[in-house]
């Protein structure tokens, strides 16, 4: 019930990618980088399970804006109206940045059209500082323009979707067993591999946002 698909449309095209409710304010988390040129975003659930009992009400909303953004981590906060998760409660976000190297996780992705799965298995490949990271990655994260300090651990994992399931990974979160946002995928991917950044990250950019926050209005699509 947190896992949203988000149809970023801009003037010259439309994407689907992933973002997750880490706030009953309707506060959703994904990549900004994945917004860029955004007109308008229109966010649906991305799976629903018929047999629940109520059934899930159906989430459909165009996003108001940005109300916080992360440029170095490749992460932003969308607002939704908050009547349409105001009944869930808050996400478990993990507290410190407990992923380790060849940690098995689970991913949650918005599963593309005529697809039920949405959650698979996956592997922490790498994980380090910047200049821990494979050059490839170093590469990557540099032309992106994302934070090359020694404050944090960028964590590196396969597998690189196809190029036509690829923005769907986008904004999704990596999770435990027990249910608990360990990561959250950003933008950049690599020859055969996807970035993430700790949970952590999310946290303190949720905390960041305060009580009130303004709303950077996505501009409009031609």
């Amino acid at each position: 019930g947190y896992l949203v698909k988000l149809d970023v449309r801009s003037p010259i095209r439309t994407r689907t990618v992933s973002g997750l409710i880490v706030d009953s304010r309707g506060w959703v988390v994904t990549s900004l980088s994945a917004l860029e040129d955004a007109g308008e975003v229109n966010v649906t659930l991305a799976g629903k399970n018929f047999d629940d009992d109520p059934p899930f009400r159906e989430l459909v909303d165009l996003s108001r804006g940005i109300i916080a953004e992360d440029p170095a981590h490749d992460l932003a906060l969308i607002s939704i109206n908050r009547a349409q998760v105001i009944n869930l409660a808050d996400i478990k976000l993990a507290e410190s940045d407990s992923v380790v190297a060849a940690a098995r996780l689970m991913i949650a992705r918005a599963p593309p059209p005529r697809h039920q799965r949405w959650l698979a298995e996956c592997r922490i490949d790498k994980r380090g500082k910047f200049s821990d990271l494979p050059n490839d990655v170093q590469k990557e994260l540099a032309a992106a323009n994302l934070q090359a300090d020694q404050d944090f651990n960028w964590l590196v994992y396969p597998p690189r979707l196809p190029s036509n399931l690829a923005n769907e990974l986008i904004g999704s979160p990596l999770i435990d067993e027990q249910g608990t946002v360990l990561a959250v995928n950003i933008g950049v991917q690599t020859k055969d591999k996807a970035v993430a950044v700790p949970a952590t990250l999310v946290r303190k950019l949720v905390e960041s946002a305060g009580s009130s926050p303004d709303v950077k209005p996505f501009g409009r699509a031609a």
